[in-house]
């Protein structure tokens, strides 16, 4: 988390880290869900070929917010990591920040797939 996403948290909170899968691997909108010292919520989507990034974003974004708020959690973190990085960042982006808006306890995080640990990736 400390380097590929930037993570300052301090040491104590990586004491405690939930993994969870949603959905069915490979399906549209599965992703894995981290909770780091039930502070940190983290949403991990491999984009898939052909798979629609933006409305993909859009329902992961709008779900995470909302399980933030609803557990308290200090930050919500969404990664999208994909095989082929082409268009996926930008549309990635407008998507995420058409529906945060000024949220400073909200980040979009868009990677190559191969950057994922083996742990979180779901292929």
């Amino acid at each position: 988390m400390r380097s590929t996403l930037g993570c300052t948290c301090p040491d104590e909170v990586f004491r405690s880290i939930v993994l969870q899968r949603r959905g069915t691997a490979n399906a549209p909108g599965s992703y894995a869900r981290l909770v780091i010292g039930d502070r940190l919520l983290i949403y991990v989507h491999e984009a898939r070929p052909g798979e629609g990034i933006a409305a993909a974003v859009a329902a992961l974004t709008t779900q995470g917010l909302a399980e933030r708020e609803a557990q308290a959690y200090n930050r919500f973190r969404l990664v999208i990591a994909a095989e082929a990085l082409t268009r996926g960042p930008a549309e990635a982006a407008e998507s995420f920040s058409g529906i945060v808006g000024r949220d400073d306890r909200a980040h979009l995080h868009v990677l190559c797939a191969d950057q994922l640990p083996d742990s979180i990736r779901s292929a």
